[in-house]
């Protein structure tokens, strides 16, 4: 298992990273992978099976 330090960047560029890393799991190219990241400026992910009307507290998130 391989360990990625912590990352700091842009929402967007996180969700890239995550998703080359996934592409290169599938592939057999890279090891199981943890890493640690912080989004900057600050947000907020939705999965795919997920609601933010019902997930999200966006009276908080107006309030940030």
């Amino acid at each position: 298992m391989r360990f990625i330090p912590l990352i700091v960047a842009r929402p967007e560029v996180q969700m890239a990273i995550d998703e080359a890393i996934m592409r290169a799991r599938i592939e057999g190219k890279v090891e199981d992978t943890v890493r640690l990241y912080v989004f900057k400026p600050s947000s907020i992910t939705i999965g795919r099976f997920q609601s933010i009307e019902h997930d999200v507290n966006l009276e908080r998130c107006r309030e940030l």
